[in-house]
């Protein structure tokens, strides 16, 4: 916990753009993102997107995979 708390801090007041995906990659250690509650989600995207707009090339990849994963399952529902 101790380390989602710095990179909240690092993205939030610094704007450092890998403390973005450091905040997905910390929520997302345990369950998987598909597994998480829609709040919970949506704090996730929020960063990668915040991220993805810095740069970070992470955060793009993942946002890409998501939405991928997205299109697949409303294809098959």
């Amino acid at each position: 916990m101790v380390f989602l708390y710095t990179a909240l801090i690092m993205a939030n007041k610094y704007n450092y753009h890998i403390a973005y995906y450091d905040v997905y990659t910390v929520l997302t250690q345990k369950y998987s993102f598909y597994e998480l509650d829609e709040k919970t989600k949506e704090l996730i995207l929020d960063y990668l997107e915040e991220g993805a707009e810095k740069g970070n090339k992470n955060c793009i990849e993942q946002l890409l995979l998501i939405n991928q994963q997205e299109i697949k399952e409303k294809t098959i529902n």
